[in-house]
């Protein structure tokens, strides 16, 4: 278990995945001045309005009895509520402006649970414990499902616009797999989080259910006489 700054922002962060930020609150400039001077990552974590929270109810009390700990400094909690899963942020490159902001590419790292708060204010900082992937024999299945099923969504793109595709390869481990199509592919946050929280087999399968409703959702031809623009992932 060990402490990690927390930055709540409305998205999900997958590990490995590529995320770019423009950072330009003063408090959270110096979380990533302090990240950079000692070489830490910091947790990007999903955050939504108190009345709306998509957690688990049980995530809901524990975050708010661990804010509750700490005396409210005018900020946005708890009318706002972090989720209680993240991931962290690795900063690949950074530039400070003139003006104090940063612009970082981050990547993400490993997946991480919070099991309580050390600190309210300037920002968050949680005690988190990491949460890894793992990779069942259930898991090993889902993955030759979804290659399937991933190739033959390329093909019914192909048969709907015309236009040859080159989708991206994936991953041949399940579980980096299952985060490279999480990360991929066009849903909300909340079902990201969700995505987030599952086991490997679990995130494998949905995403299974995600493409499939995309396939279904496809013309069985290119239009006759009309020229369709190329396609993007949805």
């Amino acid at each position: 278990m060990h402490e990690l700054a927390l930055f709540p922002l409305p998205l999900v962060l997958m590990p490995h995945a590529p995320l770019t930020l423009h950072v330009f609150e003063p408090r959270y400039r110096q979380m990533i001045s302090h990240c950079i001077s000692y070489k830490l990552p910091f947790g990007v974590v999903l955050v939504e309005p108190a009345m709306q929270f998509s957690g688990e109810f049980t995530d809901r009390l524990a975050m708010g009895e661990w804010l509750n700990r700490f005396e409210n400094e005018g900020d946005e909690y708890p009318d706002y509520l972090p989720h209680t899963v993240c991931t962290t942020a690795v900063i690949a490159e950074h530039v400070q402006l003139e003006d104090g902001r940063f612009l970082l590419q981050c990547v993400g790292g490993e997946r991480v649970r919070l099991t309580g708060l050390s600190r309210r204010s300037p920002y968050l900082v949680a005690q988190v414990e990491p949460w890894p992937a793992e990779v069942t024999p259930a898991a090993k299945a889902a993955a030759v499902a979804l290659t399937e099923i991933y190739g033959r969504y390329w093909r019914a793109v192909h048969r709907a616009t015309g236009i040859e595709q080159t989708p991206v390869d994936l991953a041949l481990d399940a579980a980096e797999m299952s985060w490279q199509l999480a990360h991929m592919l066009q849903v909300d946050e909340v079902r990201k989080q969700e995505w987030l929280m599952m086991s490997t087999a679990q995130r494998l399968r949905s995403i299974i259910t995600a493409i499939r409703a995309e396939t279904q959702t496809l013309p069985k031809e290119a239009p006759h006489g009309s020229h369709v623009g190329p396609w993007s992932w949805n």
